[in-house]
């Protein structure tokens, strides 16, 4: 196997673990508690950044793109509620 071959099957591997990882990655978004652990991580940095007290408490995403949010309460800069979704 000259330089070529080895450099085709690096190449070829690397492609491969990375469609992997997208796999998997797009297989643990469709669990619900994950996209909802997700959610609490991304609300609190953005509570830490922005110092607003943004709370969610179930998400659901499926495969067509559909989002179901439950819990949502969204302030203003001024303490004001901006929106508040419950189911």
């Amino acid at each position: 196997m000259g330089v070529a071959g080895k450099i085709l099957k690096i190449t070829l591997a690397t492609v491969g673990i990375i469609l992997l990882l997208l796999l998997l990655l797009c297989g643990l978004l469709t669990i619900p508690s994950f996209q909802t652990s997700l959610t609490q991580k991304v609300t609190d940095e953005l509570k830490s950044q922005f110092g607003v007290d943004i709370s969610v408490g179930y998400v659901g995403i499926n495969f067509k793109g559909n989002i179901v949010m439950e819990d949502l309460y969204l302030p203003d800069g001024n303490e004001d509620t901006l929106a508040y979704i419950q189911r």
